[in-house]
């Protein structure tokens, strides 16, 4: 639309209509994610393994990006569902799946063993979409819930944060920047490389329209960084990370200035006070095995977590932390 605008007025226009739905999809998408998370902590209470969730006043349009907000936050695969528009009686959905689980086969069971359920349905391992009639909500609720169960064989599911390694932010370099930009583009199977370290709190401050983001000023290494740690905060809660608190830390640095270093996608691997034990941490790994020569670690709770390395000699593979 800006490229064929006749003036700047014309091009402010068409920015403030794309602003304003940007705006309307969020609060979309805030309010669906505090309804699916409802449902989702009263299902894994009773013991559920897969999660298809009701959102009678949901939108199609945000469905793969609530249902991944969801696996994100409990580990848990999950199809949101709510009428679709325009088709009176009939119901769309979008499944996220976790590592493990291949949804469209679990799809496949449910359309084998429950024939004429779905009006039509497709997709790949990790993401699918599916249309069935309202009528058939609940069955498919319960359907998929049996066969995820089938499919996971006993494994326990819980949120998973993948770390390539733990290393000390003086390493954070320019040259270590260039070269993580050499490899790119990433993707699926490549994904970004993420670090951990440990930081003391400089600073923090809530961010954001509806004030979920944390800007933070952290250090360590000798050297002071600023972050932003995206969904940090649940809408309202005001607890913030004090100057001073030390906290270990996922993220994925990179360049917003020249003279700057600037990290984005953080993840909070453990918050610990000052001087606390290690005892205390929440994650209990080990070394477990090597990786092109440079040591992997394992939870003691998990026998498949190492990953292959995919940054070559120079990066610790990728290992899963509860």
């Amino acid at each position: 639309m800006f490229l064929i605008a006749q003036s700047v007025e014309e091009a402010d226009g068409f920015a403030r209509v794309l602003e304003n739905e940007n705006d309307e999809r969020k609060d979309i998408e805030r309010r669906l994610v505090e309804e699916a998370v409802g449902q989702a902590d009263s299902m894994i209470g009773q013991g559920a393994g897969g999660l298809a969730l009701w959102l009678e006043h949901g939108h199609p349009g945000v469905h793969g990006i609530v249902a991944s907000r969801i696996v994100e936050r409990y580990g848990h695969p999950v199809v949101c569902l709510s009428p679709q528009r325009g088709s009176e009686g009939l119901v769309a959905g979008s499944a996220r799946s976790v590592d493990g689980l291949h949804v469209l086969e679990v799809l496949r069971t449910i359309n084998r063993r429950h024939p004429g359920l779905f009006v039509k349905f497709g997709g790949h391992a990790m993401a699918a979409g599916l249309t069935i009639s309202r009528d058939d909500v609940s069955e498919f609720q319960s359907a998929f819930a049996v066969a995820v169960g089938q499919q996971l064989d006993g494994h326990e599911l819980s949120p998973v944060l993948w770390s390539d390694g733990d290393i000390d932010p003086a390493e954070i370099t320019d040259g270590l920047l260039s070269a993580l930009d050499d490899m790119e583009p990433w993707g699926r199977g490549f994904e970004p490389p993420v670090f951990e370290s440990e930081f003391t709190v400089l600073r923090a401050r809530a961010v954001g329209e509806d004030g979920t983001h944390l800007s933070m000023s952290i250090k360590g290494g000798g050297r002071a960084f600023g972050a932003i740690w995206f969904r940090a905060l649940a809408p309202g809660e005001t607890e913030l990370p004090m100057p001073g608190e030390r906290l270990r830390l996922l993220y994925m640095p990179a360049v917003v200035a020249p003279t700057r270093l600037q990290f984005t996608g953080m993840e909070l691997v453990e918050r610990r006070a000052v001087g606390a034990d290690c005892g205390d941490c929440r994650h209990n790994v080990k070394p477990a095995e090597f990786c092109r020569g440079i040591s992997a670690f394992v939870p003691d709770t998990a026998s498949n977590g190492i990953r292959s390395c995919n940054l070559g000699d120079a990066i610790l593979s990728r290992v899963a932390k509860w």
